[in-house]
């Protein structure tokens, strides 16, 4: 069991829904209008398509922060190497760059 409660990871954004890929597609949340053409209130779709990303990329950046902050607690032991720590650091870096880049979803 996971020491976190939500929905495991990973998600994906697809334009402005975010789902969970296994057996079944399972909706986790929409951020705006299905049709991601249609403006939602006062933001642009490419505004709701970024924060349906970003909540897609939760998971990811929950994991990579979880197991920085745990490296960075434990005790001095064979674990703390340069090679581990740029494998972290990368992890942090995939994680920011789910969130930030832009799908062929929303170039469309």
């Amino acid at each position: 069991m996971s020491r976190f409660a939500h929905t495991p990871g990973p998600w994906f954004a697809i334009g402005a829904q975010v789902k969970r890929l296994d057996k079944h597609v399972q909706h986790i949340c929409t951020c705006g209008p299905i049709d991601i053409k249609q403006e939602h209130r006062d933001r642009p779709a490419k505004e709701v398509c970024a924060n349906a990303r970003l909540i897609a990329a939760a998971p990811s950046l929950l994991a990579a922060c979880a197991a920085w902050i745990d490296y960075m607690d434990g005790p001095l032991c064979e674990n703390h190497t340069l090679e581990y720590e740029a494998k972290l650091l990368q992890a942090l870096r995939n994680a920011i760059a789910g969130a930030v880049v832009e799908s062929a979803w929303e170039a469309k």
